[in-house]
């Protein structure tokens, strides 16, 4: 039986491998530059994106809200969040109860092997993101609209493509959008400061 390319070698070797062939070329194109900068990264590390917030119960003092940065974690406490993840981040998120939701179609052709069938088992939701398909648009609107719901719902969700950062950033970005007011350009930002090595792939949408 042929393996699945993808499960086949971990995201941090799979990331290892992308930047030893980046580093191969003459040039190395601006959307790579930061990956080699960020080669260190565990791309099966749970990313904490945003988060909800709440005053911790013991706390006794003045209270101070936050615009940007991290909140005071003496203040707050985390009650639920949205995360991004790796295929191999998927164990982790699972164990922790979140609301599972995988964008990549690669990662379920497998359904024969028992590594394959344990983290599909572990998926809730699944959100197929395809480069440049014609009803991407609908897809992320579809895919925003399922994270916000959970969300809400004071669940903590996980978004998880091959390496967490792709097409699971591209989802995420749309729900910042379009539940949390963020521009678009801000949310990639954003995104990419709480998981380096997030990539922009807005051209995917036709």
């Amino acid at each position: 039986m042929q393996g699945n390319f993808i499960l086949d070698h971990s995201s941090k070797e799979h990331l290892d491998r992308l930047i030893e062939d980046l580093e191969s070329r003459d040039e190395v194109p601006d959307v790579g530059a930061h990956l080699i900068e960020n080669r260190d990264f565990d791309p099966s590390t749970v990313s904490l994106i945003m988060g909800m917030y709440d005053v911790k119960p013991d706390y006794v003092g003045p209270v101070t809200w936050w615009l940007s940065g991290e909140p005071d974690l003496n203040v707050f406490e985390l009650k639920h969040g949205v995360y991004i993840t790796a295929y191999d981040g998927i164990r982790e998120a699972w164990k922790k109860g979140h609301f599972i939701i995988n964008t990549h179609r690669g990662l379920i052709l497998d359904t024969e092997s028992q590594n394959a069938i344990e983290m599909i088992n572990r998926m809730d939701a699944f959100v197929l993101i395809d480069p440049f398909d014609s009803g991407l648009e609908d897809t992320l609107n579809y895919g925003a609209k399922v994270i916000n719901d959970r969300f809400m719902a004071g669940e903590d969700v996980t978004v998880n493509c091959a390496m967490g950062m792709e097409r699971s950033a591209l989802l995420v970005a749309r729900w910042l959008r379009d539940y949390q007011g963020h521009k678009e350009d801000y949310a990639f930002e954003f995104i990419r400061r709480k998981r380096p090595i997030a990539m922009d792939r807005r051209e995917w949408i036709i």
